[in-house]
């Protein structure tokens, strides 16, 4: 690779390492408006969810905007090598080790690695802010099944399953 090469490549390098540290940003603060937004279900802080799930669209849209910024990175990056095989971050991660810090820390690679553990645990905090909601769909159906007079519970039998019991008034 001629020297301009290198120096398009470092800045490419550079580029990208911006690129990861913003999505690890973002994707943080992604994260704590999930755990917020767990706490409003807890509470049933209606407001409150509404302005958080706008506060996500937006971080949403951001992300979404970086990564149309990243795949228009990797398509230079694939021009200025002349190939067309790096698709994805651990592609990205492999052609810039060379760029990577003489001190053999791979800011790509733990930038990346930061970001799936980011990732992992908002897709963990969802499922549990989806639970919560189904359970509470649930319990709302419930009441609306059981109507003014009639009042359903469900227990548990032995092997942990529910059984409906009704009572009248």
């Amino acid at each position: 690779m001629k020297d301009n090469g290198k120096t398009q490549m470092l800045f490419l390098y550079d580029q990208t390492i911006k690129i990861w540290e913003v999505l690890c940003k973002l994707h943080s603060e992604l994260w704590e408006i999930t755990c917020d937004e767990y706490m409003a279900l807890l509470s049933s802080e209606i407001e409150k969810i509404e302005e958080l799930v706008n506060e996500k669209k937006v971080i949403i849209e951001e992300v979404n905007s970086l990564n149309q910024s990243r795949e228009e990175l990797i398509s230079e990056i694939n021009h200025i090598l002349n190939t067309e095989h790096i698709k994805k971050a651990s592609d990205l991660i492999h052609v810039f080790k060379n760029f990577e810090d003489k001190s053999h820390q791979s800011t790509l690679q733990k930038l990346n690695l930061l970001l799936i553990e980011i990732i992992e645990k908002i897709q963990e905090q969802n499922k549990k802010n989806q639970m919560f909601i189904n359970k509470a769909i649930d319990s709302l159906e419930d009441m609306k099944l059981a109507g003014p007079t009639k009042k359903n519970f469900k227990t548990y039998n032995q092997s942990g399953k529910t059984a409906p019991v009704s009572t009248n008034r």
